[in-house]
């Protein structure tokens, strides 16, 4: 079974639909300049939406270089079941965090720049990067991979070499996004075998809201790959 997360949500109808096509996780981007990003009180009120839904879906809180307090004080509000963090969080950072946030699932993404050279915001090779995965195994429950650009944390609509994913197997569970839509996502999957998927920008009508069509679509292709 992929896991199947729909990122940078913002309205209670895209947070419905996504519920309703049976995806596992949606995403609150609270962090970065994105536009898709937003503010504690909207996501609050999607939240209270979402709670006559049959489907119970796990939210996940996406966060940037944030204090361990705003952090958790969002969690706690938003009954999150997940954290994760796309800047350039350090292990101690972590293990902080692991601490405070013990009932969480906690995300770390990473950012692929070729298929030699994968980068958390400090330009570290694969070798080094995958010898820090280890030790992030203590703290973090998944590694994201993303693709990178400079000075942004994700939402690129950028794809990278898929086949990279095959280092990182075994150390953590590799959640596999950057630029995944529907035409290519079986072979996303197909290629990388990763724990789950995670797409937001390309399902869209623009920046901030989501085409139906497309989230209908990509939920459906990666469920009938399962």
């Amino acid at each position: 079974m992929v896991w199947i997360k729909i990122c940078g949500v913002t309205n209670l109808e895209d947070a419905m639909l996504v519920s309703r096509l049976k995806a596992d996780a949606l995403g609150f981007i609270f962090s970065t300049d994105s536009p898709r990003r937003i503010g504690l009180s909207e996501a609050e009120k999607i939240n209270n939406g979402l709670r006559d839904e049959e489907n119970r879906i796990s939210k996940v809180g996406v966060f940037v270089n944030e204090r361990v307090e705003l952090i958790r004080e969002y969690c706690e509000k938003l009954e999150l079941n997940y954290i994760q963090l796309s800047g350039d969080e350090d292990i101690d950072f972590l293990r902080t965090l692991r601490k405070e946030a013990r009932r969480l699932k906690i995300i770390k993404a990473l950012r692929i720049r070729d298929i030699n050279k994968i980068y958390s915001g400090n330009g570290l090779d694969e070798p080094v990067i995958i010898k820090q995965t280890e030790r992030l195994r203590k703290y973090a429950d998944f590694i994201l991979l993303d693709s990178y650009k400079k000075n942004v944390y994700g939402g690129t609509g950028q794809i990278f070499n898929w086949g990279v994913v095959k280092n990182f197997r075994g150390i953590l569970p590799v959640i596999l996004s950057g630029g995944l839509e529907p035409g290519n996502v079986g072979e996303a999957v197909s290629i990388a075998k990763p724990f789950g998927v995670d797409a937001s920008s390309l399902l869209e009508e623009y920046p901030g809201k989501k085409d139906a069509e497309k989230v209908r679509r990509f939920v459906n292709i990666v469920k009938k790959m399962q």
